[in-house]
């Protein structure tokens, strides 16, 4: 079925989603309605896309490590994502009085749970990102501190944005398909077969630029997308969200976007994002097809007059850096204890 037919079948499936969306927003005007349309085609082409990949050719082992830190993410949030933002904000307390172990008192006070549903929502690519990333350390408080101001470093540093600046103009580019190829073989070698984890960055060098210039126009949609590969003996994972009109990291979970992909779809996808990592004169066709193979989102159809999001940056400039987590062990997976 070619892209046009398939959009036009799902495009049937929206009415009753904004039917439902009027339903819980009786208020809504019909252009605020409308801005919901690109969310839910995104939903159900990441429904179509992954409901069809249920394959035995290489079902993972449940004592692995890979399936081991899956159930994990996937029993953080079984209790819904209020809940998850909750235990995540417990969990950074610990670690700032390098604890592993969640006491009670490390949890926000209950006047306080809404506020820590948004500052710890898992909607933002960055959050989603560290929580895979802090499972995936070692088992030290130091190291999950580490994960946690890793992408902010100190955050009452009032020039963070230009001193993070200066370290992308300074540090070459990663390639990603080096760090895969290292950890697919580390994975398929001898007995040991060790498990490794990516954080990647890819961040936009336009709009930081911009930022730090303060001298050009702002009103652009960042194309910043930080997300995590974790990368085994039967293939590999993705784990990611994307904010704002986007998708949560729980509705990657339950849409099967985290499912256990094999070695053909990793050369595909790394194809892709070898062309989000070289800079373009602008946001092409080419571009929007491999960020969208990557991460799900059609930015053509969110971005723009009268979408839901402001335009997409005038210039490509992206920059690449990729946290290597190598040889993870069960016993980091399963490091923290809750009281």
């Amino acid at each position: 079925m070619s892209k046009e037919s398939e959009d036009e079948e799902l495009a049937q499936l929206i009415e009753p989603c904004l039917a439902r969306y009027k339903l819980s927003f009786p208020d809504a005007t019909p252009e605020e309605i409308s801005l919901y349309k690109p969310r839910y085609m995104m939903l159900l082409r990441m429904q179509k896309r992954h409901e069809v990949y249920f394959s035995t050719s290489n079902t993972p082992s449940k004592f692995s490590v890979a399936e081991i830190l899956h159930n994990e993410i996937s029993k953080f949030f079984s209790q819904g994502m209020l809940q998850a933002s909750v235990n995540f904000a417990a969990l950074a307390n610990a670690a700032v009085h390098s604890r592993l172990n969640i006491l009670p008192e490390d949890y926000p006070l209950e006047h306080m749970r809404e506020q820590i549903a948004l500052d710890f929502a898992f909607t933002p690519c960055q959050k989603s990102s560290k929580l895979i990333r802090v499972f995936a350390a070692p088992g030290d408080a130091e190291s999950v501190l580490k994960v946690l101001d890793f992408d902010s470093q100190d955050l009452r540093d009032p020039y963070r944005h230009m001193k993070y600046f200066k370290f992308m103009i300074r540090t070459p580019s990663n390639d990603l398909s080096a760090f895969f190829e290292r950890a697919k073989t580390a994975a398929l070698a001898g007995e040991t077969r060790a498990f490794t984890v990516l954080g990647i960055h890819l961040e936009d060098m336009e709009l930081i630029d911009r930022r730090h210039k303060k001298s050009q126009a702002m009103a652009f949609t960042f194309f910043t997308h930080h997300f995590v590969l974790c990368i085994a003996r039967e293939g590999f994972r993705v784990y990611q969200s994307w904010g704002g009109l986007g998708y949560g990291l729980n509705e990657y979970l339950t849409l099967n976007g985290t499912r256990l992909r094999d070695w053909a779809e990793a050369v595909e996808f790394l194809k892709n994002f070898k062309l989000l990592s070289q800079p373009q004169t602008h946001w092409t066709q080419a571009i929007n097809n491999a960020y969208e193979h990557c991460f799900e989102i059609n930015m053509l159809e969110m971005c723009g007059d009268g979408k839901p999001g402001d335009p997409i940056v005038p210039v490509y400039r992206p920059w690449v850096q990729v946290v290597e987590y190598k040889d993870v062990k069960a016993s980091d997976v399963t490091k923290f204890t809750w009281s």
